[in-house]
């Protein structure tokens, strides 16, 4: 495994630096095409992390923590498709965003690698502004959707000690809150409608 980062910057990841730098995890097999990613990002304000085997692509993640990762399909002996599998099976690493970037454009790839899991697909070549901008569009996503399940789990836990429903019904509650349907049941109790957010504020 080959593990590079921008030099000049202390060894661990910089969790009490004064300015917070995201740090983008990228492999890829090409050393050109790394050089250059590696470039476009650390000049869009990223701490990038490069890695030029597949083998070594799990193991960077869970060391460096990454906020997102850049990945190729084909990595010599092993695949994209297999290390975002790796990366998804670890709870450590999988609500970490994985971008792909390849140069497999066709409909097809697009549609099966987003519907596998990955969170974007860009292809090669690519344009430096438009690839940048796709990752923070993935990572705000991402920070968002986190931040939803996490409020979602603790109102589930606190109305089912409160209520005394069961964590299932309260999640089905917040789900049909989201979904704008009504819940026909809540374990006996009568059917019910959810009108907005401020019904949902004030239980809490």
């Amino acid at each position: 495994m080959t593990v590079a980062r921008r030099a000049g910057t202390a060894s661990d990841r910089p969790h009490s630096a004064l300015v917070h730098r995201d740090i983008a995890l990228v492999v890829d097999d090409d050393e050109q095409v790394l050089r250059l990613v590696k470039r476009v990002l650390e000049r869009a304000g990223f701490e990038c992390v490069t890695v030029s085997d597949g083998g070594g692509a799990h193991d960077a993640a869970v060391e460096w923590r990454p906020d997102i990762i850049l990945l190729d399909l084909m990595l010599g002996d092993t695949t994209g498709d297999q290390i975002m599998a790796e990366l998804r099976e670890d709870f450590r690493t999988r609500l970490i965003p994985v971008v792909f970037l390849t140069v497999r454009d066709s409909l097809k790839d697009k549609v099966e690698h987003l519907l596998s899991g990955a969170d974007d697909y860009v292809t090669k070549p690519f344009v430096p502004e438009e690839l940048v901008a796709r990752l923070r569009a993935v990572m705000s996503r991402s920070t968002t959707t986190r931040a939803t399940g996490g409020f979602a789990w603790n109102w589930s836990i606190r109305m089912a000690l409160t209520c005394k429903w069961s964590i299932g019904i309260c999640l089905r509650l917040i789900a049909t809150l989201v979904l704008g349907r009504s819940i026909t049941s809540l374990g006996g109790k009568s059917s019910c409608w959810i009108a907005g957010t401020t019904d949902l504020l004030t239980m809490i």
